[in-house]
C-alpha cells in the first residue's frame, strides 16, 4: 500500500521539476525568442514531465486511492475545508469538459 510519504515525495519532486522547467523556459524565451522549433521542443519536453508526474501519481493511486483524492501536502483540516467548500475531484473533470466544449464552439 502506498503511503502518504510516497505521495508527498512525488509532489515535492514534481514541484522541483516545475521550478527547473520554468527557469529553462524563461531562458529559452530570453535567448531564443525567434526560434519556434526550439521553443516547441522545450515545450514538448515539459509536457513529457507532466505526463510522467501523472503516471507516477496514477501508479500510487492504484495502491492508495484516498491519498490520490486528498492532497497529502495539505493538513487534514485543509483537506476537509476544501471538501466542505465544494472542491471535489469530479469538479475538475467537469470544468475541463466544459472548457473543451467552449473551445469547440469558438472554433466552429
Amino acid at each position: 500500500m502506498a503511503n502518504h510519504q510516497q505521495f508527498q515525495s512525488c509532489y515535492q519532486n514534481w514541484m522541483a521539476q516545475q521550478r527547473l522547467d520554468l527557469n529553462e523556459l524563461l531562458q529559452a524565451l530570453t535567448n531564443f525568442p525567434t526560434h519556434p522549433d526550439y521553443l516547441q521542443l522545450i515545450g514538448k519536453k515539459h509536457i513529457n514531465h507532466y505526463e510522467y508526474y501523472l503516471t507516477a501519481r496514477a501508479q500510487l493511486a492504484k495502491h492508495d486511492g484516498p491519498s490520490f483524492l486528498a492532497p497529502t501536502w495539505g493538513t487534514t483540516f485543509e483537506n476537509s475545508s476544501l471538501w466542505i467548500g465544494g472542491c471535489r475531484p469530479s469538479l475538475i473533470i467537469r470544468l475541463v469538459y466544459v472548457l473543451c466544449g467552449y473551445q469547440q464552439n469558438a472554433l466552429g
